[in-house]
């Protein structure tokens, strides 16, 4: 162990090429300690919505993840690579927990690509645009977008305190 705390000041990407060749457990554990800044800098990106911390144990996974999945062959540098898998355990992490009802993630995914078109295409038109208009900017089904839409309405929570309106 204490050899590969040592090596703590290496560079971690020689690091991770050692780990590769000799996947020992000591220096796995210096890997992550050196990359502790880099999951903590991405988790303070998304922070605010749930606790630092809850992200952060988000973060070490995707860390995890993409010390297992790193292929040093491939080109790219191994903090290059587990940012993007750090982020992205985040964002699903956040994306499962930010619905009461929850959704497939497809479901999710088109609804959110369905709204960024409707943005755009009502600031390019200068009116909201039709089913048809935002179906052909995702390049899906006019159904798909009526069928998402009507979902939207369908999750809106509303309080059981809240005043009724009567009609």
């Amino acid at each position: 162990m204490s050899e590969a705390l040592a090596g703590n000041r290496r560079d971690t990407e020689q690091l991770v090429k050692e780990y590769f060749a000799d996947p020992r457990p000591d220096v796995k554990d210096v890997i992550i300690v050196q990359c502790a800044g880099l999951v903590e800098r991405i988790a303070r990106r998304f922070s605010g919505v749930e606790p630092l911390d809850d992200l952060v144990q988000v973060g070490y996974v995707g860390l995890l993840n993409a010390l297992s999945k790193f292929d040093p062959s491939a080109g790219v540098r191994f903090t290059t690579y587990a940012t993007h898998l750090v982020a992205g355990e985040i964002k699903h992490y956040l994306r499962d927990r930010s619905q009461i009802i929850r959704h497939p993630a497809w479901v999710q995914e088109l609804r959110q690509r369905l709204n960024k078109a409707s943005v755009r295409l009502q600031a390019d038109l200068g009116r909201q645009p039709t089913a048809r208009e935002v179906a052909e900017a995702c390049n899906v089904s006019e159904q798909a977008v009526e069928e998402v839409l009507a979902t939207q309405d369908l999750l809106r929570v509303a309080s059981l305190d809240a005043p009724t309106q009567e009609r």
